[in-house]
């Protein structure tokens, strides 16, 4: 930044993982290591391609729209509000398209609810993290501080009471035999060329 380079986050998410395992290099066998880097990892490499493979031909044909000066704020609805509806769907079904072969590899199970059920608590963690982080931020401040982390907690648990609700849907989880690294190994490399060819 001080001398005007661009950054890389892949390689940022290199060193994370790089000083976790110099710390503890048996993380790289445990399922959370795994699945965070790997979900971190698909959503930097695969997000704008995902994107153009889902919405590709409607966002070439909205911005062929031409909107009045009177139309701003239905421009920016048009514009800002579906960028934000668009991005959500896409990182939801991606981190679920690279989470499911590794789940299904360490536990056994997939999840077809999974997408859809982070698109319905996406805002509440997001609530819940701002308030949490809000509250560390105003410590000067012990009662609000105290405010804005209860009420990040009450939202964390309403959070968790949406997830146990999902788990009383009719097939929350697939269980599947043991799974094989082979097949997990298939399941990207079926990921990667169906978005590349398209």
């Amino acid at each position: 930044t001080i001398v005007n380079r661009p950054g890389s986050v892949l390689n940022a998410l290199a060193l994370a993982g790089i000083v976790i395992l110099a710390a503890e290099p048996a993380e790289l066998f445990q399922p959370g290591f795994q699945l965070s880097f790997a979900t971190v990892a698909g959503l930097l490499i695969f997000h704008e391609p995902m994107r153009e493979l889902l919405f590709g031909r409607f966002l070439r044909i909205r911005g062929l729209r031409v909107y009045r000066d009177d139309q701003r704020v239905r421009r920016w609805l048009a514009h800002s509000g579906t960028d934000a509806a668009i991005n959500a769907v896409t990182i939801a079904l991606l981190a679920w398209l690279i989470s499911a072969p590794l789940a299904a590899y360490h536990f056994d199970m997939v999840s077809p609810l999974g997408a859809p059920l982070t698109l319905a608590i996406a805002p509440l963690v997001t609530a819940s993290l701002v308030l949490g982080y809000l509250g560390l931020a105003t410590a000067w401040a012990p009662n609000l501080s105290h405010a804005l982390i209860s009420a990040g907690g009450s939202v964390a648990d309403a959070m968790a009471r949406v997830v146990e609700a999902a788990g009383s849907l009719p097939g929350p989880a697939i269980e599947l035999r043991p799974v094989g690294v082979a097949w997990v190994l298939a399941a990207y490399a079926a990921v990667v060329l169906v978005i590349h060819y398209r």
